[in-house]
C-alpha cells in the first residue's frame, strides 16, 4: 500500500520473491467523513489470497495495520511509518487536539507542494518536488481526509507483531519518537526510492 497521495508506482524498483503473487492497492475515493476503520475494511475486499503478507509506506503503513482487524496475515511490514499514537509528532497531535488541520486553506490542500513546504520547509519541498510524479492522487477530500485520519490514528497497541523499517533522517515520522522494535537504516522518509537495494535484499532474506 503506497503513502498518501502515491500510487503503486513508488514500489518500481523493488524485486519481490517470485513465489509470491504481488497485488498493488491503490487509493479509492472516502466516504464523506468515512472513519479509517470502515475505510480499511471496504480496503479488504481487494485482497484475494489467505494470509497475506501486507506492505505500507506511510500513510499506508498505517492503513494496512487497520486492515489487520478485518484479514488474517502472515506478516506486516511498515516503511516510513508509525505503529502508535506515541509515535505520532507533537505537532500532529496538537493539531488533532486543536483541530489545526481543518484551517488549512483550501488552496493549499490543492497543492500539495505548498502543503510540505507549510508544513517542512523549503528543503523538503525541493525533495518532494523530485519525487512529484509519485504523487498520483489529489483529489482535495481524499488530502485533507487523510490528514484527519493520520493525525487522529489512536493505534492499535500491536507493535510486537509488525516489522517497522525506517529512515534515520526521516523528517516526517522521526526516529526519535519510534518505539522499539524498529529497523533504522541511512535515509530520509523516501527511503523506498532511495534505499531500494536495501528493500531487495531484505526482502529476499526475510519473506
Amino acid at each position: 500500500m503506497p503513502g498518501m497521495g502515491t500510487g503503486p508506482k513508488i514500489f518500481e524498483y523493488l524485486k519481490f520473491p517470485v513465489r509470491y503473487e504481488i497485488i498493488f492497492l491503490s487509493w479509492i475515493p472516502p466516504l464523506g467523513n468515512e472513519s479509517l476503520t470502515s475505510y480499511a475494511k471496504r480496503m479488504c475486499k481487494f485482497v484475494k489470497h489467505k494470509n497475506p503478507i501486507f506492505i505500507g509506506v506511510s500513510f499506508g503503513g498505517i492503513l494496512i495495520q487497520e486492515m489487520r482487524k478485518f484479514i488474517k496475515c502472515d506478516k506486516v511490514i511498515i516503511i516510513s511509518s508509525i505503529k502508535s499514537r506515541d509515535e505520532l509528532p507533537r505537532f500532529m497531535k496538537i493539531s488533532s487536539i486543536l483541530g489545526l488541520h481543518r484551517l488549512i486553506p483550501s488552496f493549499l490542500i490543492r497543492n500539495i507542494e505548498s502543503l510540505i513546504h507549510l508544513f517542512y520547509g523549503s528543503k523538503m519541498k525541493k525533495k518532494f518536488l523530485l519525487y512529484q510524479k509519485y504523487f498520483t492522487v489529489r483529489d482535495p477530500n481524499y488530502i485533507l481526509w487523510a490528514i484527519n485520519s493520520i493525525v487522529n490514528w489512536q493505534g492499535l497497541n500491536t507493535e510486537n507483531n509488525i516489522i517497522h523499517i525506517n529512515g534515520d533522517k526521516d523528517k516526517i515520522f522521526s526516529i526519535n519518537k519510534l518505539k522499539d522494535p524498529y529497523i533504522k537504516i541511512n535515509g530520509d522518509h523516501a527511503i523506498i526510492l532511495t534505499r531500494y537495494d536495501w528493500f531487495n535484499n531484505f526482502l529476499s532474506k526475510k519473506i
